[in-house]
């Protein structure tokens, strides 16, 4: 039997014991906790780091839908300053500021974002053509602690990356380093934690007219080059087509398998992965009738023309003789037309015309000089190539749009053969099948459903159309601002 002294030592010796190992543990357990808590950070940061390029490609493609509304009729108004927008600034930027892209809930991180879009002269083509440099900025909360991961894991290869992220603990290091909205550079202080992603991306606008011609079925036509009316070294002083300053930009553009055929001083292009039948491979030709690029993967959408819905217009019957605008502007409807003029207001050196026909254009049609006249028609289009007589020599100042028929109706374009001369217009009825003979020099563009010509036809695309009447906004390269 222990004495009393002996018993005492034991049991003290058994704290002790005790003591050691809850000591041991304890610290065990805190350096484990340690260790979980700073892989989760690590770990969620690396999540919110992913949602905030989420967040800066949500508010380009903000941007880029404000563009699109900006040509849409009807549409919301662009850029408005109750969705957030502030400008044009001195340099044409809009300016987007803390647009919210989802909110904080159980199991989601805020994320917001800011947007601009310029349109600076620097981002003019070569034919004077504005594109526009969008950036998006984007944010995702970090939760947690004010803490960056030691990152350090077996695989010495994924090490550093949270290094690499650049979270913003404490300012933010865009505005630190290159400023934003006019602010900084300048260290200026985050509100919480926030991880932060750039993106750029450029817009080029879409045209109607971007190709010689953009068929959706079918193309066959002697020959088709290209000239610039807008530049002297492409064309004539006064902009018309000269043959001994060709340009090979007269591309082709088909719509479906149906390989083109005739002369091509451009790039040749069908869809879906047809057969280049004669042309080699795609990116190269073989053919000596094409002297650009082939492909057999290319579409170019063509958006129906839809009745246009103008909101007051003057009604002139039946084939009206003569049209004389009594504004800059105006909006006009007839039923047909079987020759008509169209002449500037009184005193006036410019106008627009804009002329719906519900029918066919027969007869032929003289466009004083001075005038712009868009003419959409719902019928048909005949008449003698030397009828047509715009007399500005340019085919922007002539355009025609054929509204898109109903289900199951077809629509014609046919221009004869007339005297030999130039015809400078532009079409767009892409669902006319187009088709012209003997020898006229049409100097513009189509879109239709199908294209052909036979005896000396030819057109020469004129380059400058490529800006006009503005379809959409397509994305030309996106890039992550890394800095």
């Amino acid at each position: 039997m222990q004495s009393p002294t002996t018993q005492l030592r034991s049991r003290g010796t058994t704290t002790i014991v005790a003591l050691l190992t809850m000591t041991a543990l304890a610290g065990l357990s805190a350096t484990l906790l340690f260790s979980l808590s700073t892989r989760y950070n690590g770990m969620a940061n690396a999540v919110a780091w992913r949602q905030a390029i989420n967040a800066a490609e949500s508010a380009a493609d903000v941007a880029v839908m404000n563009l699109r509304w900006s040509i849409t009729a009807g549409a919301p108004t662009a850029f408005a300053p109750e969705s957030g927008w502030s400008g044009p600034d001195a340099d044409g930027t809009y300016t987007l500021k803390n647009l919210s892209v989802q909110e904080a809930t159980a199991g989601a991180t805020r994320l917001w974002a800011n947007a601009t879009v310029e349109a600076s002269a620097d981002l003019k083509d070569a034919k004077g053509i504005q594109w526009y440099r969008i950036r998006g900025t984007g944010y995702a909360a970090l939760p947690g602690l004010r803490r960056a991961s030691n990152d350090l894991t077996a695989d010495a290869a994924t090490r550093g990356k949270e290094r690499l992220r650049k979270l913003d603990y404490l300012q933010d290091h865009f505005i630190a380093a290159y400023g934003e909205f006019g602010v900084g550079p300048v260290r200026q202080a985050v509100s919480a934690p926030q991880a932060t992603r750039r993106i750029e991306v450029i817009v080029q606008p879409q045209g109607r007219w971007t190709a010689g011609v953009v068929a959706n079925e079918s193309y066959d036509f002697p020959l088709i080059d290209s000239f610039d009316s807008t530049d002297p070294a492409k064309s004539n002083p006064d902009g018309t087509y000269n043959q001994s300053k060709r340009q090979e930009h007269g591309d082709v553009v088909v719509n479906s398998t149906d390989v083109p055929s005739g002369k091509i001083y451009g790039n040749a292009s069908i869809n879906a992965g047809g057969a280049l039948t004669g042309w080699g491979s795609p990116g190269a030709k073989t053919s000596n009738k094409i002297t650009g690029e082939v492909s057999n993967n290319v579409y170019s959408p063509t958006p129906p023309v839809l009745t246009p819905n103008w909101p007051s217009k003057v009604n002139l019957g039946s084939a009206p003789a003569s049209i004389t605008p009594s504004a800059a502007v105006s909006y006009y409807q007839a039923s047909s037309l079987n020759g008509v003029t169209i002449t500037l207001p009184p005193g006036q050196t410019s106008a627009t015309v804009n002329l719906l026909v519900t029918g066919d254009i027969t007869g032929g049609i003289t466009v004083a000089k001075g005038v712009t006249a868009k003419i959409y028609f719902a019928g048909d289009f005949s008449m003698k190539s030397s009828a047509i007589d715009n007399l500005n020599d340019r085919a922007a100042n002539l355009r025609f749009y054929g509204i898109n028929p109903p289900a199951g109706q077809t629509q014609t374009v046919n221009i004869g053969s007339g005297s030999p001369g130039y015809v400078y217009a532009a079409w767009y009825a892409p669902a006319a099948d187009f088709s012209t003979n003997g020898n006229p020099d049409f100097c513009g563009s189509f879109v239709g459903k199908s294209f052909s010509g036979n005896g000396n036809c030819t057109l020469h695309y004129d380059e400058s159309l490529a800006g006009l009447d503005v379809l959409d906004f397509q994305k030309v390269s996106w890039i992550e601002d890394p800095r």
